[in-house]
């Protein structure tokens, strides 16, 4: 995704939207470096101590329709 750095952010969704031709897209990410996580199986267990995975919300304006 651009603009996200892979390093920092563990993307856990992506919500795609089309509306009157024009594309809509979220990206849900865990901050891995504000959490101290380095792999991917340490978010489901962050996620068990706290209650649920802290999740961060980010638009991504460029999308465009191939339409």
């Amino acid at each position: 995704m651009v603009g996200i750095d892979r390093e920092q952010w563990a993307i856990l969704a992506v919500d795609i939207e089309v509306v009157h031709g024009q594309v809509g897209v979220k990206v849900h990410a865990f901050n891995r470096v504000a959490h101290g996580v380095e792999h991917a199986s340490e978010i489901e267990g962050l996620g068990r101590t706290l209650g649920a995975i802290p999740v961060e919300t980010f638009d991504i304006p460029e999308a465009e329709s191939s339409e």
